[in-house]
């Protein structure tokens, strides 16, 4: 992880609110929120359902706009860019992983990884980088084969393959390893700790799972659209250590709450 406090972070994101609905129907998202996530940096967002984690991750990703705030990824701010702009930029700099994988059914494991490629017209050299890829990933010999002939630990691999293709500033994963059994959970956990120990790239994962943010090097907790705590994996022994201290914070917020 860069700590050189001159080089400004990858993600850098200040003030940021966001609502839906209107009048008594009105949620409130995200209470100014603000964050910096380091080059090589993996962060965790963790938090109970409605606490505003995957709302978070898309005003990172610009796939929605905040009602106040601002989201500076690789030094440009989102809301100084058009929608074609918006789209080119997204295309170059972040990396989305979805819960559903989300691959083009009727193309092989190489071809999704090509797609992103091909939007951006890039040929050339860079496509050297998809054997590259399918062989950090443990898919070089799946690399014909479409997302119904894999297991859904490759296809999620494949997903983070097709994520990473561009070089993208930022990868975001939503909730990951939803869909997975406990073995291809962990085998996409060590694959995503690697890609930021390893490779130098700053990941930001959404999870409820402790046994998943364990693998973070830092790990943000959100109750009701607020960071309520930052915690450390590596103060914990276990993901069960990690989901005690988590239940306590989300317990000490509600009962705090309660007293308001």
């Amino acid at each position: 992880m860069n700590s050189n406090p001159e080089v400004a972070p990858p993600v850098s994101v200040r003030g940021l609110s966001k609502s839906f609905g209107v009048g008594q129907n009105k949620v409130r998202a995200l209470r100014d929120v603000s964050l910096d996530v380091s080059a090589g940096e993996h962060l965790a967002v963790i938090g109970p359902s409605g606490s505003g984690k995957s709302t978070l991750l898309h005003l990172i990703a610009g796939l929605t706009f905040a009602d106040a705030g601002t989201v500076v990824v690789a030094g440009q701010d989102l809301a100084d860019l058009g929608d074609h702009a918006l789209t080119t930029f997204r295309r170059h700099h972040v990396g989305m992983v979805f819960q559903a994988y989300n691959l083009v059914p009727t193309l092989s494991v190489e071809d999704n990884l090509r797609l992103p490629l091909l939007l951006d017209r890039r040929q050339g050299p860079e496509n050297g980088r998809v054997e590259t890829l399918l062989r950090v990933l443990g898919l070089l010999d799946r690399q014909r084969h479409r997302p119904d002939q894999l297991s859904g630990g490759e296809q999620q691999r494949a997903a983070v393959g097709r994520a990473m293709i561009t070089n993208p500033t930022v990868i975001l994963a939503d909730e990951p390893t939803g869909n997975l059994d406990s073995s291809s959970s962990r085998t996409l956990c060590e694959l995503l700790h690697s890609l930021a120990r390893e490779h130098g790239r700053t990941i930001i994962t959404v999870t409820h799972d402790p046994a998943v943010a364990m693998w973070a090097d830092r790990v943000m907790v959100l109750k009701d659209g607020r960071i309520v705590d930052t915690l450390r994996p590596s103060a914990f022994a276990s993901p069960a250590e990690l989901g005690a201290r988590f239940l306590a914070v989300i317990a000490r917020e509600e009962e705090a709450g309660a007293c308001a």
